[in-house]
């Protein structure tokens, strides 16, 4: 990795990422997902070797899907309710492009949901986590 702390070579200057923990560990990112994915596949000497590099780097693993830690950390989110219509009015469309205009560096991520209104508690309940 080229960002180095001034402290010590070997951790990054930023929150470490997975390439950073196998790169330390001297073995694939593949294998270290798989390590840390508990994955039987994967060699004792490769998982110790793993461990340890999480644990000298403070690696913590980020929810699938979630924001970059380089980033704001938030997400807007465009819920509406006829995905039809949405895709086919060229009034959404520059609503969407306002939106994301308006939201530039504030909000890295805007994703469009589809959804009944019966589905609505749902799609809340999964945005907040």
């Amino acid at each position: 990795m080229t960002l180095t702390h001034p402290e010590d070579p070997a951790l990054p200057d930023r929150p470490p990422t997975l390439a950073h923990v196998a790169e330390l560990a001297g073995v694939s990112p593949a294998t270290a997902s798989r390590v840390l994915n508990g994955s039987a596949r994967v060699s004792r000497s490769a998982r110790l070797q793993v461990e340890a590099a999480v644990e000298r780097l403070g690696y913590v693993r980020r929810r699938a899907g979630s924001p970059d830690r380089e980033s704001s950390g938030t997400i807007a989110a465009v819920v509406c309710e006829d995905a039809c219509r949405v895709l086919g009015d060229p009034y959404f469309a520059r609503l969407l492009w306002g939106v994301r205009r308006e939201l530039d560096g504030r909000a890295p991520l805007v994703v469009l949901m589809a959804g009944r209104p019966d589905e609505w508690r749902a799609t809340t309940g999964y945005l907040r986590g």
